[in-house]
């Protein structure tokens, strides 16, 4: 029902005050069936993958974090499982690491690519490789973390963007992000003269005009709630 889905806009509304680390609620994962487009799963799934997907990170901390003990040797001890997660209707597996998803009742050698979105593009929604993504989060929460985050309705009409500097920057391998504010975020390319860079930034539904900017959503459009 459209009253159970809360949009990020009027729901919660205290948590957007200060910059927090992202709610597993506004992480959505995405699978991509055609090859083409990532397609959101629903809230129901997407919340379920999350607490996996963290679950796994608690038993499997990165390799720096684990202690050496003289009774053993953790560093090279496999990695413990979790679950694989349902998904669709109980139609498809998702195995959280390898991030692959597949059916349940009958064979298909192509597994189905899945991914973890935290930031996304404007109007399309779609999600930011998770490589770029994980960067900017990262970037994101160390220079904002505890701030406070702005009115962006106001701002947007106060006073557009190309008249503001960037109050930081972070460059990745084939783009660049400028903070304009907390809550102000764009991707910008690095190579829009070249066919392939002009390919890849269509895809992503980024603007035609080399010269501007494509703003970034961090969090998903709508939240996820198990109601769904």
């Amino acid at each position: 029902e459209l009253e159970k889905r809360r949009s990020r806009s009027n729901s919660s509304r205290h948590r957007y005050d200060v910059v927090t680390d992202l709610g597993p609620e506004e992480v959505r994962w995405f699978y991509k069936e055609d090859r083409k487009t990532w397609k959101p799963f629903i809230g129901y799934d997407s919340l379920r993958l999350e607490l996996a997907f963290r679950k796994y990170g608690v038993l499997n901390p990165p390799k720096e974090e684990q202690v050496e003990t003289a009774d053993s040797c953790r560093s090279e001890s496999p990695d413990v499982c979790v679950e694989p997660v349902c998904v669709r209707g109980g139609l498809y597996e998702v195995n959280i690491k390898e991030k692959e998803c597949y059916p349940v009742y009958w064979h298909q050698s192509d597994k189905i690519p899945v991914m973890r979105g935290q930031w996304f593009i404007d109007g399309t929604w779609q999600p930011l490789e998770e490589e770029d993504s994980d960067l900017i989060e990262q970037e994101h929460l160390s220079c904002f973390k505890g701030q406070q985050t702005q009115d962006t309705f106001d701002m947007d009409i106060a006073k557009p963007v190309d008249s503001k500097d960037a109050i930081h920057s972070l460059k990745l391998s084939r783009n660049h992000v400028d903070w304009h504010s907390v809550d102000e975020v764009y991707l910008y390319s690095d190579a829009t003269t070249s066919k392939i860079a002009r390919t890849v930034t269509q895809k992503l539904g980024f603007s035609k005009a080399s010269s501007s900017g494509t703003r970034l959503h961090r969090g998903y459009v709508e939240e996820a709630t198990l109601e769904e």
